[in-house]
């Protein structure tokens, strides 16, 4: 059955004005879809679009549009069949669930396994003004550029494969992670909230590391017992791959940091629109200095922060790029 003569079928134009979830099940639907009289749906959910089910029926929706839909919170395409960018979603800045994942699934015919890629393209730069964005799924799409643009006010779980899985592994998957060591400009603009935010998450990511350790060590005690010392089988299981991402993004982390705290504070740029100097600040002018942080870190490790103590009646200590 053709999606939008179910819809036009089943609610009336007043009746639209009114929903605020629309979820589709698997039901052989097929062609494109418009949701622009929906002007209040909030959740939009396609199941198992474009894949093999226990019924036989499965949706076949080709594009969807919703370019009017300024409302909407929750949002679920798997293996979304129409060649579309990431644009479409750019003005939607209540997003906060995004599931527009290609997916494996376990077929019924010969037990054979399925896998579908969604055809979603472009840039993540799509979504930088998608601020509300909890949770974002993306795996198996045709989307491997742009994470430095994601915002990360509010970002709780990202999926990823390819390109993108390779640059967020090392760091569990954590996109401000990423972004303080390879991006730090997109972060922060000035040298002292750089390191600030270094340090929130160095002590963030320690603090998980340490209980990931806690609870590796107990683990590897039993498997030791059990299997003569032999840890091979260890290493592969979920909690022990979380443990080595931790001690890797917690090893990079503190790396930026060091280097960070090493660049002199007083000779930063305000205004960093491209990638920082790869040899550190250029010098503005001299000013006093005041050593106000001192903290202890993991292993005895003491973490020095430095900033500027203002000059009275001086407001030009920081150069415009």
């Amino acid at each position: 059955m053709k999606v939008q003569e179910y819809l036009d079928k089943h609610y009336s134009k007043k009746e639209r004005k009114k929903v605020s979830c629309l979820r589709l099940g698997n039901e052989g639907f097929t062609g494109n879809l418009r949701l622009s009289d929906f002007v209040n749906l909030e959740t939009f959910e396609i199941q198992m679009n474009a894949g093999i089910t226990q019924n036989g029926k499965s949706n076949f929706i080709n594009q969807v549009d919703i370019s009017k839909n300024y409302n909407l919170v929750n949002i679920s395409i798997p293996n979304y069949l129409g060649n579309d960018n990431l644009n479409i979603f750019s003005r939607l800045t209540k997003l906060r669930n995004l599931d527009i994942r290609g997916v494996w699934e376990q077929g019924f015919y010969q037990q054979k396994c399925v896998f579908s890629t969604s055809k979603f393209y472009g840039s993540l730069k799509a979504l930088e003004n998608c601020r509300q964005l909890e949770t974002l799924n993306i795996q198996n799409t045709l989307i491997e550029e742009g994470l430095e643009y994601l915002p990360t006010d509010n970002l709780k779980k990202i999926i990823v494969s390819g390109k993108l899985k390779e640059q967020l592994k090392p760091f569990d998957y954590d996109v401000l992670a990423w972004k303080l060591v390879n991006h730090p400009q997109m972060v922060a603009t000035e040298l002292p909230q750089l390191i600030k935010s270094l340090i929130s998450k160095v002590e963030e990511t320690n603090q998980l590391y340490q209980q990931e350790k806690n609870n590796i060590i107990p683990l590897r005690q039993v498997y030791q017992t059990n299997q003569g010392g032999q840890l091979d089988l260890l290493y592969e299981t979920n909690k022990t791959k979380k443990f080595f991402r931790l001690e890797t993004k917690l090893q990079l982390l503190t790396q930026q940091l060091e280097k960070a705290q090493a660049s002199k504070p007083n000779s930063i740029e305000n205004k960093m629109p491209g990638s920082w100097p790869e040899n550190g600040y250029t010098i503005v002018s001299e000013v006093p200095k005041k050593e106000i942080y001192d903290k202890d870190y993991s292993d005895g490790h003491l973490i020095y922060l430095e900033l500027i103590e203002p000059k009275k009646n001086h407001d030009a200590w920081y150069k415009n790029k």
